[in-house]
């Protein structure tokens, strides 16, 4: 991890920030989704076709709506970098 001083005060990079925050969060939703997965069990949980559908389509726009956000702050960083240039 890079740290740099700004006056008295040590800062981690964007970079490094990301990272870790990246990390703890991707963790957090990994471990939620093995959660939701252990009430596969037909034995002990009742649920339909219809939930699983219901479950997996949901999960998957949520998915495609964090590339979309991730790909509009690469473009956006992008453009600002441009007009730097």
């Amino acid at each position: 991890m890079f740290l740099w001083i700004k006056g008295d005060i040590t800062e981690e990079s964007r970079r490094d920030k990301f990272l870790r925050l990246h990390k703890a969060r991707v963790d957090a939703v990994a471990d939620k989704i093995r959660l939701l997965s252990q009430l596969e069990n037909p034995y002990t949980y009742e649920y339909s076709r219809n939930d699983i559908d219901n479950t997996v389509s949901m999960l998957m726009n949520l998915i495609a709506e964090l590339e979309i956000k991730f790909k509009r702050g690469l473009a956006k960083r992008e453009r600002i970098r441009g007009r730097v240039a």
